[in-house]
């Protein structure tokens, strides 16, 4: 049985099946445990009760998905026990913005503009912006799952990366999707803008204020997102203003939530950040917010001329209040935000792994792909980002986990190599190049300077980019960057390598880089490992890694390579692969070319290489066996012609220009064969002779000597 984390059933929360607020509790999955209630609830579907705990009744929502064989069962039949659920995966809340993104149609557009007030241009900026139309929420006075269709909002962190989803209903009522942590509302260019930046209140405020050409960044409520506030506004210009916006809300008890609010945010900004002038505003001529008083000044939410105006009015009309720190300097902290959370909570968090390329890659870890030259590495970068576009396997061997948005920035081989080797990729995989589901790019960013990160940022983020392959690195670090930097200083290295994977991952992509190792790299049946990556740092910083290293030297116009592939992670996957590519021969009309690809794992091909080896060393031993049996079998022949009836083994011996043991072996095996008899031989001893071993050929109709090309020591 899949197990998934449940929640227990709070004031805020209560049990959706009997609506008490403590006692029950819900799986992420849509399972419910009810303490209160059994048998048969409308909307629901009785599971029947627990096995483990009796006192626990099993509910699941009608329609639910996972209750598979059971998805028709009627809500007030008796369902069967318990059975195994198949469980799917769940998505992250950029793969629910981007969902719902493209149900964001033009009649909803227009639909909520007039609902805020708004120019529908002022969307454009929040480009995940969404809509949800098959959302359902429980009622708890019947006891159902009513349609509510949502427009959606993400909220990000300071890096970025969103990290919960706030639902608005066409009745004005907002409510946070399931899981959802409050974060910001962070609008595309906003740290390219000039002027204050503002911090109101909400994502209607913030679209608002970006509608009359201000800069907002809005926070989630009245008093919260101070510590993203701080990760966020720290990388802004000193010089530049930033302002917290409140809302104009006095109660006739004499609270001020709004003014009080802004207040202490910005408070808390100023002894954050000591280096920055903050500010805080409360909207002009008693408005309660910023859209209140702009939509009050103008009836036509479409023009969006004259909303750009607004901007101006509402700079002359605002009274903006100095804040100055109530700590000393040296109590402030600017840089580091300590987030500490309790075991409990802790050990509540989801943490889980996702796969990009099961046993290679895991998702929203940086990697590093690096090898020696002549190792194929842009050419399994480009089998990498198809195997992703189209959900196709990595060189055919490695299960892509699903089909994921990805850019090749290539920098080195140039488009008319990238585009021939993804048609040969392609074709190997049988698919079309125009459905393989990636961007290309030839033209790399600096990635030691800021502007050339900030436009790579916005670019992923406005092409929902889920994966960013950048070849090479040595290409990409310096080239118009800082000339202060040094490579092999690992204290400069290490934090310009975290910046490049911040900026990637707060986009929503997995950043994949290509790095060279250094020059001692020889061929050889042993892989690379991560101290061999050239430049400092690269080996510390690496997440996950995949080496690629050549076992035989490169033979030019073959079109064959043996390579060795070693992959790994600091979350414990990874292998060793042997990996035998052909690309086939250039012909005269630059055609011939493929993309063929086997692999085994290591041990098997160190397996076969051995066996290659033992077969070759045999071959060897018998080919050597046959020239030292022909040589004695011609100096047979040799010493008998010359007029002797036997030749003893020390003539042969001696003629054949054999070692002992070689002539003792030759020997055996012409015996054994037949092809030789061993008679007496009279040899010279001293003034006489004696009886000493000798050799002949066999007789006529056994086996013949095989005729031998050796030149004879005579």
């Amino acid at each position: 049985m899949t197990r998934t984390t449940r929640k227990p059933a709070t004031s805020r929360t209560p049990c959706e099946v009997c609506g008490a607020k403590d006692g029950c509790s819900r799986s992420e999955d849509g399972f419910f445990l009810c303490r209160k209630q059994s048998g048969n609830v409308p909307g629901l579907v009785y599971l029947g009760q627990s096995k483990k705990n009796t006192q626990w009744g099993q509910y699941r929502r009608v329609g639910d998905p996972l209750l598979n064989g059971h998805a028709k069962a009627p809500a007030c039949a008796d369902a069967k026990p318990w059975y195994v659920l198949t469980v799917p995966k769940k998505k992250t809340f950029r793969e629910l913005a981007v969902e719902f993104s493209k149900k964001f149609t033009s009649p909803l557009r227009s639909e909520l503009a007039e609902l805020l007030g708004l120019p529908e241009a002022s969307f454009s900026s929040f480009p995940l912006i969404g809509f949800d139309p098959d959302n359902r929420e429980f009622n708890s006075e019947t006891k159902t799952w009513d349609a509510m269709p949502c427009w959606t909002f993400p909220e990000v962190d300071a890096a970025g990366t969103i990290i919960g989803i706030i639902k608005r209903f066409r009745d004005g009522k907002k409510k946070a999707v399931a899981d959802s942590n409050r974060g910001l509302y962070v609008p595309d260019g906003w740290s390219g803008a000039d002027g204050p930046v503002f911090c109101p209140e909400g994502a209607s405020d913030t679209l608002a204020m970006g509608a009359a050409g201000l800069c907002a960044v809005g926070r989630p409520s009245n008093t919260g997102g101070v510590e993203l506030l701080v990760g966020l506004l720290k990388a802004v210009a000193p010089d530049r203003p930033i302002v917290v916006v409140g809302e104009y809300d006095p109660k006739p008890d004499g609270a001020w939530p709004g003014r009080d609010g802004a207040v202490e945010v910005s408070t808390k900004l100023a002894e954050l950040l000591p280096d920055r002038k903050v500010q805080w505003t409360l909207p002009p001529d008693g408005a309660k917010d910023f859209r209140k008083w702009a939509t009050s000044r103008m009836p036509d939410g479409d023009v969006t001329d004259a909303w750009q105006e607004l901007g101006q009015v509402f700079l002359a009309g605002c009274e903006f209040q100095q804040v100055k720190p109530t700590k000393p300097p040296g109590e402030l902290a600017v840089a580091y935000i300590p987030r500490f959370i309790d075991s409990a909570t802790f050990a509540a968090t989801d943490y889980s792994l996702r796969w990009l390329i099961r046993r290679l890659l895991v998702l929203n870890q940086p990697a590093f792909l690096g090898g020696p030259k002549k190792t194929l590495k842009t050419s399994f970068l480009v089998d990498l980002a198809i195997s992703l576009g189209t959900g196709n396997s990595f060189l055919g061997e490695f299960a892509v986990e699903e089909r994921r948005r990805t850019v090749l920035i290539s920098g080195e081989s140039g488009p008319h190599t990238i585009k021939e080797t993804a048609k040969r990729v392609c074709a190997a995989k049988g698919v079309e190049f125009n459905d393989a589901g990636v961007l290309w790019d030839f033209e790399l960013p600096c990635l030691s300077k800021s502007a050339d990160m900030d436009a790579l940022y916005k670019a992923l983020v406005a092409d929902a980019v889920q994966v960013v392959i950048i070849d090479p690195l040595y290409l990409a670090l310096l080239a118009g960057g800082s000339s202060e930097l040094r490579t092999e200083n690992q204290f400069q290295m290490g934090p310009l390598l975290l910046s490049i994977s911040r900026t990637c991952l707060r986009a929503g992509a997995t950043p994949i880089i290509a790095a060279h190792t250094k020059k001692n790299i020889k061929p050889g049946d042993d892989p690379i490992d991560l101290d061999d990556l050239a430049y400092s740092g690269l080996a510390e910083f690496a997440r996950q890694w995949l080496l690629v290293s050549r076992q035989k030297a490169f033979e030019p116009g073959t079109g064959r390579h043996k390579l060795l592939l070693s992959a790994g992670g600091s979350v414990g996957h990874g292998g060793l692969w042997s990996i035998d590519v052909e690309e086939g021969q250039l012909d005269d009309n630059f055609e011939g070319r493929k993309w063929a690809v086997k692999i085994a794992t290591a041990a098997a091909a160190r397996k076969n290489q051995q066996e290659m080896r033992e077969q070759q060393k045999e071959r060897q031993e018998k080919e050597r066996a046959d020239r030292d049996d022909n040589r004695v079998l011609d100096a047979i022949d040799k010493i008998i012609g010359n007029g002797k009836p036997v030749a003893s083994r020390n003539e042969v011996k001696a003629l054949a220009g054999l070692s002992g043991d070689r002539m003792t072996q030759s020997a055996q095996r012409l015996l054994n064969a037949k092809r030789v008899q061993e008679v007496d031989a009279r040899v010279p001893s001293g003034k006489g002779w004696k009886v000493a071993p000798g050799l002949v050929r066999s007789p006529s109709g056994t086996a013949q000597p095989t005729p031998s090309t050796d030149v004879l020591p005579f």
